[in-house]
């Protein structure tokens, strides 16, 4: 809950418990803090000049501090702070820093921006920043493909670079930068499956190459032309399907992720089948269960939404 906001001069503060179960969470930089608190106060109208943001060490407290020529309700505000900021993303933020070689944490970061956006319906949302940091992971990831003294250490490091790979190429597909997307696309599919071979274990690694087939199958007949003339292959949705359903029940990291894209793509499908529809609303209901802040999620499960 939030403090009572004082009417005296000078800068006021409201502040809000962050947990790490957070499911929407922003970057966990002062200046980015700052302007997205002061966003949503324009959003609410309200009649408040953000002065500046302070996390606590633990990162589990968000404090704003504030000035306004009245006595304001900012409770709303603060619920919607909760579900922006949160301790895990101020974590990743940490890791990155912490351990410069480590390719998961802006991976990580960039997911959490990609969650965010997906939230606020805003495609481009962070798109500069959430660039940066698949370029970051991207580097790191290469980088510790080539120093990997084992098997198993290379088959992580390809994992993460399959990921970021993967991330960007979404984001390039949303600018337009079709070619771009192919390009990182093809190259996901190569790390991921030289993970597998490194690791055959790599369950979380089925995502990524379950997605590629998945698109490449639905994709129009155009589309598939050209992606065979490129070599990006002609993909599989039963297999598709099927890899999406192994992480969905025994992946690990990317396992809430699958169940999602695995939601979306049996609502696709049920325009084959109308019974899969069914399907895919449970398992964003226990996601939803399991993630209740998530909008994302609730939006998916109202009359409208998963249509």
């Amino acid at each position: 809950s939030a403090l009572p906001c004082r009417a005296d001069r000078g800068a006021q503060r409201v502040w809000k418990r962050a947990r790490i179960a957070d499911p929407v969470i922003g970057r966990p930089r002062h200046h980015d803090a700052r302007r997205i608190a002061q966003d949503i106060a324009v959003e609410r109208a309200l009649p408040i000049r953000v002065l500046g943001c302070d996390w606590s060490f633990d990162g589990s407290v968000l404090t704003v501090f504030y000035s306004a020529g009245e006595r304001l309700d900012l409770a709303p505000y603060a619920n919607d702070l909760s579900g922006r900021f949160g301790a895990a993303q101020l974590y990743f933020a940490r890791l990155a820093e912490q351990y410069p070689r480590a390719a998961a944490a802006p991976a990580l970061e960039a997911s959490a921006l990609i969650w965010w956006g997906e939230a606020r319906n805003e495609e481009a949302f962070q798109a500069d920043s959430i660039d940066l940091l698949l370029g970051d992971a991207v580097t790191r990831a290469q980088d510790a493909v080539g120093d990997a003294p084992n098997d198993s250490i290379r088959a992580t490091a390809l994992f993460w670079l399959g990921t970021a790979l993967g991330y960007r190429a979404r984001q390039a597909e949303l600018r337009g930068s079709y070619w771009r997307a192919a390009r990182d696309a093809k190259a996901m599919r190569n790390a991921l499956e030289r993970a597998l071979a490194a690791d055959s274990t790599c369950v979380d690694c089925l995502l990524g190459l379950a997605v590629y087939d998945y698109a490449l199958a639905r994709a129009s007949a155009l589309a598939r032309l050209v992606a065979r003339i490129i070599g990006l292959g002609g993909g599989d949705a039963e297999r598709a399907l099927e890899r999406m359903r192994l992480v969905s029940d025994a992946g690990g990291l990317a396992r809430t992720e699958a169940r999602w894209v695995y939601a979306n793509a049996l609502l696709r499908e049920a325009e084959r089948d109308p019974a899969l529809r069914e399907e895919a609303r449970r398992l964003v209901g226990e996601l939803a269960l399991q993630f209740p802040e998530n909008p994302v999620f609730r939006r998916f499960l109202e009359p409208t939404g998963a249509q």
